[in-house]
């Protein structure tokens, strides 16, 4: 029964847009029932040798899981360092975020940071309104992506920063074992959650970076006049 029920949630929400891990978070019990059950049963039908193999795999698994664990609990963002040293540059120095609503914990006035515009000619917009940095982090490759959640390129101008420009500041933000739940609490495809945690470049998406719009915008506004004189 524990085994068909767990089945039966992950089938119900694997049809749904959204495959956040935190629907089958209702179902953890169930699954160390199962998991239990299918031990003890082959615990019981091996003897000698293979028993010892069967406890030592378990032995292996439950390391793993410890090790993976130690990773969750020493984990830390680093929205408020970004925050910090955004507002080390100046008072009422304002920024744009991937995240706004978190980096709003941070902030005062809350007018000092918003999100990310989608669209160039936005951006120019925030710019003349004295947004001076963009914060880009993992949340720009679900809400961001051409392709869908977790595929690249960026859309317009996040492509150029994304691949193109050095970011003034780096904040590492998440390790890998809290990368892995995020991007599976945002997936819509497993193949393509799986490849993207897979990237050389993982490190940098779960990375925190800060980019000088006063360096940046003039450039692209160059960039897209000289493209605009070619058409």
């Amino acid at each position: 029964l524990p085994f068909v029920m767990v089945c039966a949630q992950m089938i119900i929400f694997s049809l749904t847009n959204e495959k956040g891990v935190r629907y089958l978070a209702v179902m953890l019990p169930f699954y160390v029932l199962s998991a239990s059950c299918i031990i003890k049963n082959l615990y019981d039908s091996l003897g000698g040798v293979k028993r010892i193999l069967l406890m030592a795999a378990v032995g292996i698994m439950a390391l793993l899981m410890l090790g993976r664990s130690a990773q969750l609990a020493q984990a830390r963002s680093d929205y408020y360092k970004a925050a910090e040293y955004i507002e080390s540059k100046g008072p009422g120095a304002k920024f744009l975020s991937a995240q706004e609503p978190v980096m709003l914990l941070y902030t005062n006035p809350s007018d000092s940071v918003k999100p990310l515009p989608g669209h160039f000619d936005n951006l120019l917009k925030f710019y003349t309104l004295g947004y001076r940095y963009l914060v880009l982090g993992p949340q720009a490759y679900v809400d961001s992506c051409t392709g869908g959640r977790f595929l690249l390129p960026l859309k317009d101008y996040l492509a150029f920063l994304d691949s193109r420009v050095e970011p003034v500041k780096i904040f590492p933000h998440l390790n890998y074992a809290v990368t892995e739940r995020f991007v599976f609490e945002h997936s819509t495809n497993l193949l393509d959650s799986i490849n993207f945690l897979k990237s050389d470049d993982i490190k940098k998406y779960s990375s925190l970076r800060i980019y000088d719009l006063s360096r940046v915008v003039p450039l692209m506004v160059r960039i897209v006049e000289e493209s605009k004189k070619k058409k």
